[in-house]
Protein backbone atom coordinates (compact mmCIF):
# COMPACT_ATOMS: atom_id res chain seq x y z
CA UNK A 1 0.00 0.00 0.00
CA UNK A 2 1.46 3.46 -1.25
CA UNK A 3 -0.18 6.96 1.06
CA UNK A 4 0.90 9.65 -0.50
CA UNK A 5 1.88 12.56 1.93
CA UNK A 6 2.18 16.56 0.41
CA UNK A 7 4.96 18.87 1.30
CA UNK A 8 4.56 20.70 5.09
CA UNK A 9 4.20 24.19 4.86
CA UNK A 10 6.61 26.58 6.88
CA UNK A 11 5.26 28.15 10.15
CA UNK A 12 7.20 31.32 8.52
CA UNK A 13 4.71 31.85 5.75
CA UNK A 14 1.80 30.58 7.98
CA UNK A 15 2.59 33.01 10.91
CA UNK A 16 2.29 36.36 8.96
CA UNK A 17 -0.44 38.62 8.95
CA UNK A 18 -2.78 38.75 5.56
CA UNK A 19 -2.23 41.71 3.81
CA UNK A 20 -4.55 42.26 0.22
CA UNK A 21 -3.20 44.74 -1.13
CA UNK A 22 0.71 45.16 -3.03
CA UNK A 23 2.67 48.10 -2.01
CA UNK A 24 3.13 50.90 -4.25
CA UNK A 25 -0.59 51.33 -5.54
CA UNK A 26 0.82 48.50 -8.39
CA UNK A 27 -0.83 45.25 -9.25
CA UNK A 28 2.01 42.95 -8.06
CA UNK A 29 2.37 39.64 -10.00
CA UNK A 30 5.34 37.56 -8.71
CA UNK A 31 7.50 34.45 -9.53
CA UNK A 32 9.71 32.68 -7.39
CA UNK A 33 12.09 30.10 -9.09
CA UNK A 34 15.55 29.34 -10.27
CA UNK A 35 15.96 30.59 -14.09
CA UNK A 36 16.05 27.65 -15.82
CA UNK A 37 13.87 26.59 -18.96
CA UNK A 38 11.36 24.13 -17.09
CA UNK A 39 10.41 26.65 -15.16
CA UNK A 40 8.73 27.99 -18.25
CA UNK A 41 9.47 32.19 -17.53
CA UNK A 42 9.81 33.10 -21.64
CA UNK A 43 6.35 32.06 -22.14
CA UNK A 44 5.43 34.07 -18.49
CA UNK A 45 7.08 36.94 -19.43
CA UNK A 46 5.67 36.99 -23.51
CA UNK A 47 2.26 36.50 -21.73
CA UNK A 48 2.35 39.11 -19.43
CA UNK A 49 3.35 41.32 -22.26
CA UNK A 50 1.09 40.29 -24.61
CA UNK A 51 -1.24 41.13 -21.69
CA UNK A 52 0.02 44.31 -19.62
CA UNK A 53 2.81 45.92 -22.19
CA UNK A 54 3.82 48.82 -20.33
CA UNK A 55 1.08 49.32 -18.47
CA UNK A 56 3.18 50.91 -15.47
CA UNK A 57 0.30 49.98 -13.17
CA UNK A 58 0.79 46.29 -13.33
CA UNK A 59 4.60 44.86 -13.00
CA UNK A 60 6.12 41.35 -13.20
CA UNK A 61 8.37 40.94 -10.46
CA UNK A 62 11.13 37.69 -11.19
CA UNK A 63 12.71 36.57 -7.89
CA UNK A 64 15.98 33.79 -8.38
CA UNK A 65 18.88 33.23 -10.19
CA UNK A 66 20.19 31.11 -12.84
CA UNK A 67 22.31 30.27 -16.33
CA UNK A 68 18.71 32.12 -17.98
CA UNK A 69 18.62 35.16 -16.51
CA UNK A 70 20.48 36.85 -19.36
CA UNK A 71 18.33 35.05 -22.08
CA UNK A 72 15.35 36.23 -20.32
CA UNK A 73 16.08 39.93 -19.97
CA UNK A 74 16.94 39.80 -23.62
CA UNK A 75 13.14 38.43 -24.21
CA UNK A 76 12.08 41.70 -21.84
CA UNK A 77 14.10 43.95 -24.16
CA UNK A 78 13.14 42.44 -27.25
CA UNK A 79 9.43 43.17 -26.17
CA UNK A 80 9.96 46.73 -25.00
CA UNK A 81 8.64 45.66 -21.60
CA UNK A 82 8.92 48.57 -19.06
CA UNK A 83 7.24 46.67 -16.15
CA UNK A 84 9.00 43.59 -16.04
CA UNK A 85 11.59 43.49 -12.79
CA UNK A 86 14.47 40.58 -11.83
CA UNK A 87 15.22 40.38 -8.29
CA UNK A 88 17.65 38.22 -8.41
CA UNK A 89 18.33 35.53 -5.79
CA UNK A 90 16.90 36.09 -2.51
CA UNK A 91 16.90 34.86 1.17
CA UNK A 92 13.99 33.24 2.68
CA UNK A 93 12.98 36.43 4.48
CA UNK A 94 12.88 38.49 1.44
CA UNK A 95 11.06 35.42 0.02
CA UNK A 96 8.27 36.54 2.52
CA UNK A 97 8.78 40.05 2.48
CA UNK A 98 8.17 40.36 -1.71
CA UNK A 99 5.28 37.68 -1.45
CA UNK A 100 3.49 39.79 0.71
CA UNK A 101 3.43 42.78 -0.76
CA UNK A 102 2.41 40.96 -4.31
CA UNK A 103 -1.26 40.28 -5.39
CA UNK A 104 -0.59 37.05 -7.04
CA UNK A 105 1.86 34.20 -7.12
CA UNK A 106 2.80 33.00 -10.79
CA UNK A 107 4.38 29.65 -11.23
CA UNK A 108 4.08 28.57 -15.00
CA UNK A 109 6.24 25.43 -15.10
CA UNK A 110 6.73 22.54 -17.46
CA UNK A 111 6.81 20.25 -14.63
CA UNK A 112 6.16 20.21 -10.57
CA UNK A 113 6.01 16.94 -8.22
CA UNK A 114 4.37 19.12 -5.91
CA UNK A 115 4.76 23.13 -5.65
CA UNK A 116 5.74 24.33 -2.47
CA UNK A 117 5.98 27.96 -3.39
CA UNK A 118 2.50 27.77 -3.97
CA UNK A 119 1.37 26.58 -0.74
CA UNK A 120 3.98 29.62 0.20
CA UNK A 121 1.68 32.13 -1.39
CA UNK A 122 -1.41 31.31 -0.12
CA UNK A 123 -0.55 30.69 3.38
CA UNK A 124 -0.13 34.54 3.06
CA UNK A 125 -3.70 34.59 1.36
CA UNK A 126 -2.75 35.24 -2.31
CA UNK A 127 -4.11 33.76 -5.33
CA UNK A 128 -1.77 31.75 -7.53
CA UNK A 129 -2.08 30.85 -11.46
CA UNK A 130 -0.14 28.03 -11.84
CA UNK A 131 0.13 25.26 -15.31
CA UNK A 132 -1.32 22.04 -14.97
CA UNK A 133 1.75 20.11 -14.63
CA UNK A 134 1.82 17.49 -11.95
CA UNK A 135 1.64 18.87 -8.73
CA UNK A 136 0.00 21.91 -8.49
CA UNK A 137 -3.51 20.00 -9.86
CA UNK A 138 -3.69 19.11 -6.41
CA UNK A 139 -2.99 22.50 -5.09
CA UNK A 140 -5.36 24.95 -6.89
CA UNK A 141 -8.74 25.41 -7.47
CA UNK A 142 -11.17 27.90 -8.07
CA UNK A 143 -11.46 29.44 -4.86
CA UNK A 144 -7.60 30.43 -4.38
CA UNK A 145 -6.47 30.75 -8.14
CA UNK A 146 -6.56 29.74 -11.80
CA UNK A 147 -4.85 26.75 -13.61
CA UNK A 148 -3.90 26.95 -17.01
CA UNK A 149 -2.52 24.11 -19.61
CA UNK A 150 0.81 23.93 -19.42
CA UNK A 151 3.51 25.50 -22.31
CA UNK A 152 -0.05 27.56 -22.99
CA UNK A 153 1.04 31.00 -23.66
CA UNK A 154 -2.45 32.38 -24.87
CA UNK A 155 -4.27 30.56 -22.36
CA UNK A 156 -1.89 31.75 -19.70
CA UNK A 157 -2.16 35.50 -21.04
CA UNK A 158 -6.03 34.87 -20.55
CA UNK A 159 -5.47 33.89 -16.58
CA UNK A 160 -3.35 37.00 -16.08
CA UNK A 161 -6.01 39.45 -17.31
CA UNK A 162 -8.83 37.01 -15.76
CA UNK A 163 -7.46 37.01 -12.11
CA UNK A 164 -6.79 40.82 -12.05
CA UNK A 165 -10.43 41.78 -13.21
CA UNK A 166 -11.58 38.98 -10.85
CA UNK A 167 -9.34 39.95 -8.28
CA UNK A 168 -12.08 41.45 -5.09
CA UNK A 169 -13.91 37.89 -5.75
CA UNK A 170 -10.90 36.05 -3.47
CA UNK A 171 -11.27 35.79 0.08
CA UNK A 172 -7.87 35.89 1.16
CA UNK A 173 -8.28 34.94 4.85
CA UNK A 174 -10.83 31.86 3.48
CA UNK A 175 -7.39 30.89 0.92
CA UNK A 176 -5.01 31.03 4.29
CA UNK A 177 -7.29 29.18 6.36
CA UNK A 178 -7.54 26.49 4.29
CA UNK A 179 -3.93 25.79 2.30
CA UNK A 180 -3.36 25.74 6.03
CA UNK A 181 -5.94 22.97 6.96
CA UNK A 182 -4.97 20.97 4.20
CA UNK A 183 -0.88 21.37 4.28
CA UNK A 184 -0.04 22.88 7.20
CA UNK A 185 1.96 20.90 10.26
CA UNK A 186 -0.31 19.70 12.45
CA UNK A 187 -2.33 18.17 9.81
CA UNK A 188 0.87 16.40 8.44
CA UNK A 189 1.15 15.16 12.11
CA UNK A 190 -2.19 13.79 12.65
CA UNK A 191 -1.70 12.23 9.30
CA UNK A 192 1.22 10.63 9.94
CA UNK A 193 -0.11 9.23 13.15
CA UNK A 194 -2.62 7.50 11.35
CA UNK A 195 -0.42 5.75 9.60
CA UNK A 196 1.45 4.66 12.23
CA UNK A 197 -1.80 3.69 14.19
CA UNK A 198 -2.91 1.76 11.40
CA UNK A 199 0.35 0.03 11.11
CA UNK A 200 0.14 -0.86 14.33
CA UNK A 201 -3.09 -2.19 15.05
CA UNK A 202 -2.69 -4.15 11.76
CA UNK A 203 0.50 -6.00 12.86
CA UNK A 204 -0.61 -6.46 16.41
CA UNK A 205 -4.22 -8.01 14.46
Amino acid sequence: KVKWFPNVNDRLFEGKKVENQASGGRFVFLNVANLIPIKGQEEMIRAFGTAFKNDNGVVLKIAGDGYLRQHLENVVSELELTNVEFLGFLRRERVVDEMRKCNVLLLPSYYETFGVVLIEALALGKPVIASKCGGPECIVDNTNGLLFECRNTEQLTHSVKEIKENYRGYDHQKIKRDVIKRFGREEFYKRIRRIYETAINDYNC
